[in-house]
């Protein structure tokens, strides 16, 4: 299967991020929240989205908001260094995407992504049910700041029992080399199953 990464921009591309996210991962992301973020998505060669992810800077960001004012007024980075962080969020694969080359531009372009954002700490949420998930982020040294119930954000059906975390941008940068597997094939195989 030929796939390509693209940036998604204009707004008939992101309205068919927006339903795909939607319902792959039940959250239907606001379409402005989407135009003021960077939208990325795996696409085959007849422009069939097959993946994606957003990255938000910290002023748009919805995980931040989503977090209770004790967490917002007494973390200290998210304090002092808000715009410093940057949000990364809606990350799907089809079911479609079953061999791990295919999978390759998606992980390498994120990573790419993370590395090159000129900022130092990503922030993230997931499903706290979700352990499987949080192993995978797990790859890059983090540090939990929340877990629990957040505030209900526009696109959400229900309010959810998240765990949200900050990671370093510069452990990241280093994770090939502190890890030389950081991208086995049981890796792939893994995450096609969880996202699938």
């Amino acid at each position: 299967m030929g796939v390509v990464m693209k940036s998604l921009t204009c707004e008939r591309d992101l309205v068919r991020f927006q339903k795909l996210a939607g319902d792959l991962i039940g959250v239907s992301f606001p379409i402005e929240f989407l135009k003021a973020s960077r939208v990325r998505a795996l696409c085959d060669e007849h422009n069939k989205l097959l993946g994606g992810y957003v990255l938000a800077p910290s002023e748009n960001s919805r995980v931040i908001k989503s977090l209770p004012d004790e967490i917002l007024s007494s973390n200290h980075i998210l304090v002092h260094e808000r715009e410093d962080i940057f949000e990364f969020t809606g990350l799907w694969l089809s079911p479609e995407i079953r061999d791990c080359q295919s999978c390759l531009p998606f992980w390498l372009t994120l990573y790419q992504d993370v590395i090159t954002s000129g900022k130092k700490y990503f922030i993230y949420a997931y499903s706290a049910h979700k352990q499987r998930l949080g192993a995978l982020y797990s790859v890059v040294k983090h540090s939990s700041i929340f877990t629990g119930e957040t505030k209900l954000l526009p696109g959400m059906s229900c309010v959810e029992r998240e765990c949200i975390e900050l990671g370093s941008v510069a452990k990241m940068i280093v994770a090939p080399v502190a890890k030389p597997m950081f991208l086995p094939k049981r890796f792939f195989s893994k995450l096609i199953k969880l996202l699938g």
